[in-house]
């Protein structure tokens, strides 16, 4: 991003994290830990979310 957006290197930080919350973006699981259990929490929690926000 920094080289073809011509990004520096904090914006690129919040495109990255921003991307992230969104689910947008995931890193390479080979070379990095999964907290699995703390994942799967995450996403049920933000379907429940989702889904008690749209049925209001």
């Amino acid at each position: 991003l920094s080289d073809n957006c011509k990004m520096n290197p904090a914006a690129v930080d919040n495109v990255i994290k921003r991307l992230q919350e969104e689910n947008r973006y995931h890193e390479d699981i080979f070379g990095i830990t999964l907290k699995t259990a703390e994942v799967t929490n995450r996403g049920r929690e933000e379907a429940k979310n989702r889904k008690s926000t749209s049925s209001s």
